[in-house]
């Protein structure tokens, strides 16, 4: 077992044969999948990934060295965009953008036992929509207009109207 507790410099390729502690000195009591470097014992402790404003930074989950293998799973963030993405199986998974949106890729949204709330800041919409991708006209939307208070809107329609309103009251 290696451990580093003061400050040292590494040139070039260096091959620990066991498991290495950065601020610790067992790094082998630890979680035996994810004890092959450990940072830290108590307190306050990280790890930082510096790169430059145009790139990003990531870490890769990997089961090969050639192809999608050296990837399998990954968490990557992207300065130039300020976009967090997450990926599994080779490919781009979900995406998480600064304005605090989501987007997930090639693959189902499942809640078990929770809730979905989907709010919206003042003077915005709350809503889910689905679009048919060959056509941008096919659009259906289910929420709420904050400029509406207390309706529910169905929309089939890209130009904002809302053929379909459900009142407070009950009233379609």
């Amino acid at each position: 077992t290696a451990h580093l507790s003061t400050t040292q410099t590494f040139t070039g390729a260096k091959n620990f044969s066991s498991n290495l502690g950065i601020g610790n000195t067992n790094p082998s009591d630890y979680h035996s999948p994810a004890d092959n470097m450990v940072i830290g014992t108590s307190g306050d402790n990280g790890l930082t990934i510096v790169s430059g404003t145009s790139n990003g930074g990531t870490i890769c989950f990997a089961d090969g060295t050639t192809g999608g293998a050296q990837y399998s799973g990954f968490i990557d963030y992207q300065h130039n965009t300020n976009a967090m993405r997450f990926g599994t199986n080779g490919g781009l998974t979900a995406l998480t953008i600064s304005s605090g949106g989501v987007s997930t890729f090639n693959g189902d949204v499942n809640i078990v036992g929770k809730k979905l709330d989907i709010s919206a800041t003042s003077g915005g919409n709350a809503y889910v929509k689905f679009i048919d991708t060959n056509s941008s006209s096919k659009i259906w939307r289910f929420g709420t207009s904050l400029s509406s208070r207390g309706v529910f809107n169905i929309d089939y329609q890209t130009d904002d109207s809302f053929p379909f309103n459900i009142l407070a009251n009950g009233s379609v």
